[in-house]
């Protein structure tokens, strides 16, 4: 965890983080209701810095088993470079997964950590590469 390459995702997601405690950020959310292998809902955030651009998208949903809230981070190009799963479920489990990925796109770390229960079968976080081409008016 302090090979450069991780550093530098640290330092975008500690810039970002600055900014909204300095209100240098603005967000914009949706609520969604989608249909997906049952009932699921998800509500979509979308957090942009003072140019415009889109520094983080945050899709938070779940079913009637489970929940979970998927934070992607995006550097000032617009370049995905971190997402952060905070995930629950019914019987009790809680885990999350942090994903970093380097400048080019490639994956560089996935941690998964299980916090509570017995587990999940939850899935691995996808990349989000482009949320500028997410509809806003049904589901991602």
């Amino acid at each position: 965890m302090r090979r450069p390459e991780i550093r530098a995702v640290r330092a975008v997601y500690d810039s970002l983080e600055r900014d909204i405690a300095r209100g240098r950020t603005t967000s914009r959310d949706s609520a969604i209701g989608c249909a997906v292998e049952g009932n699921w809902s998800a509500t979509l955030t979308v957090l942009k810095d003072d140019l415009g651009r889109i520094r983080r998208f945050t899709v938070a949903g779940g079913s009637d088993d489970s929940f979970e809230t998927v934070a992607y981070t995006f550097d000032p190009a617009g370049r995905l470079r971190f997402a952060l799963s905070q995930r629950g479920a019914v019987n009790g489990s809680h885990g999350e997964q942090r994903v970093y990925w380097d400048a080019s796109g490639q994956l560089l770390y996935r941690d998964n950590r299980l916090l509570d229960g017995e587990g999940y079968p939850w899935p691995d976080v996808e990349p989000l590469f482009h949320p500028a081409t997410i509809n806003w008016a049904t589901c991602p």
